[in-house]
């Protein structure tokens, strides 16, 4: 095998190896064994030529005509696609999931993220104190809500230093925690808000979520007193903001 190939994810690899039967099962890992194999930097010829050769593992072998349009020309559809990728799901769903605990791919992927989780542990208490004295009232308790759950969500599934989430999802986790249930443009809103204050950035924007909703990706920004003015400049500041907002 191709020195290269041995840097495959292991359900991949064990498909590619095994070959495939006809149907849906083919369908996905003919995609996810491309996109693989783009991954490790072989070119389209070179994927072609590893294609051909498991086509003639798999059930059913394809001839030249149903070759050409099944696979060759499903290579040259990824390698114009920027954004292919291959998920968990889809080796799941085909049979080929070697499981979580087995999975070097996972568990390197899963320690590296819970490393750079735990080393975003953050304590929320002073930009708690920080939006309670600068939004009083329900405003400021629901901008802590959503920092709160961001926080969680981000531990929890040890997303790593960027928390990929939608709007729509950060409504059930509000609902789960705080038995609050906002609309997700109360939501978003609110996040404009903390984008504002520079306690959040987001640095991935419009990506698939959760149940495909579109999500964006965010990060904790570093937070000290320096970051903010002080508390007479922080009024004004607001107040400026609060009547551009009200013309708009």
């Amino acid at each position: 095998m191709d020195q290269r190939l041995e840097g495959m994810m292991d359900c991949i690899k064990k498909a590619f190896v095994e070959g495939c039967e006809r149907g849906l099962k083919f369908e996905k890992m003919r995609y996810g064994i491309i996109v693989e194999m783009k991954r490790l930097g072989l070119n389209a010829a070179e994927i072609k030529d590893k294609m051909e050769e498991w086509n003639n593992r798999c059930e059913k072998v394809l001839g030249p005509s149903d070759l050409e349009s099944q696979i060759f020309k499903f290579v040259d559809w990824v390698f114009k696609k920027k954004d292919a990728k291959i998920g968990c799901t889809s080796m799941t769903a085909c049979g080929y999931c070697l499981g979580k605990e087995k999975c070097q791919y996972y568990i390197k992927k899963y320690v590296l993220n819970r490393k750079l989780t735990e080393n975003t542990s953050r304590d929320l208490s002073k930009i708690s104190g920080f939006l309670n004295e600068r939004y009083p009232g329900h405003v400021g308790r629901e901008l802590i809500m959503i920092l709160q759950v961001l926080s969680d969500y981000q531990y929890e599934k040890a997303t790593g230093e960027i928390i990929l989430i939608s709007f729509r999802k950060i409504c059930s986790l509000l609902r789960d925690k705080f038995h609050w249930n906002p609309q997700p443009m109360e939501v978003k809103r609110r996040v404009w808000t903390l984008i504002r204050e520079e306690i959040i950035e987001t640095a991935i924007q419009g990506k698939p979520g959760t149940f495909y909703h579109l999500a964006n990706g965010y990060r904790f920004l570093p937070w000290n007193e320096a970051n903010n003015p002080n508390p007479l400049q922080r009024t004004l500041t607001h107040m400026c903001n609060t009547t551009i907002e009200g013309r708009e």
